[in-house]
């Protein structure tokens, strides 16, 4: 009897110890926090924040919220169409944005810091030249059969530009820098009327949120430059 009444002593022990253990540590489900930051040039910022699952779930009842360089905080709404926290704030400032999620599956704060720029301006076309010094800035014709020069003033705030050609309505040329001058090569654009287009770029992070866990990017883009190309021989 001394004996039963051990073992039942011992095992009552152990599964009061198991409920002890339980009730200290607490499951957390393993949650990734992943934001885009978006902004053209003269408008406000497009925020999305997706809060997933290791099935890539969405979680859709947390607590998401933008902290500002300034300060300021804005709260994110979640959107079942595209499956993440979105806001549409004002035009945004340079600097470090914190993201934070708090939810009742994982209550313990989580933090993503995002860097964001802002474009002080557009780009302003400065040359746009064939090789022969025809200028279409002061009305002169290009040559298609010429290498074609084309610069502008560099934006601090910038990473990149791309360059855009078009003729009748379609992309004829395309080339991207991260400097402030493009050479577009001889026989690329036929003879007739053109228009150029220039985008700055300030990006940060990584756009395939594979490499970062954020992406943010501001564009804006320069007036739209006619010009003709005409197809004398060099």
């Amino acid at each position: 009897m001394k004996k039963t009444q051990s073992f039942l002593a011992v095992g009552f022990g152990l599964v009061m110890l198991f409920f002890s253990c339980t009730a200290c540590s607490v499951w957390m489900p393993h949650i990734s926090l992943r934001a885009r930051i978006e902004q053209i040039y003269g408008s406000g910022q497009s925020v999305e924040v997706f809060v997933e699952g290791t099935t890539g779930m969405a979680l859709d009842g947390a607590n998401v919220c933008l902290t500002g360089p300034d300060g300021a905080v804005s709260s994110l709404s979640f959107s079942a169409q595209s499956a993440s926290y979105t806001a549409q704030l004002g035009p945004g400032l340079s600097g470090s944005y914190r993201i934070s999620m708090v939810s009742a599956v994982y209550p313990e704060e989580m933090i993503l810091n995002c860097q964001f720029s802002a474009l002080s301006a557009r780009p302003a076309l400065t040359l746009l030249s064939d090789a022969a010094g025809a200028s279409a800035l002061s009305g002169q014709s290009l040559s298609a059969a010429r290498t074609i020069s084309l610069s502008w003033a560099a934006l601090p705030e910038a990473s990149a530009y791309l360059v855009t050609v078009y003729a009748a309505g379609a992309i004829v040329y395309s080339a991207s820098t991260s400097g402030t001058e493009c050479l577009i090569p001889s026989g690329s654009l036929s003879p007739g009327a053109h228009s150029l287009c220039i985008q700055a770029q300030a990006l940060h992070g990584d756009p395939y949120l594979r490499d970062d866990d954020y992406s943010s990017i501001c564009v804006a883009d320069s007036p739209s430059y006619a010009f003709a190309v005409i197809g004398e021989a060099p």
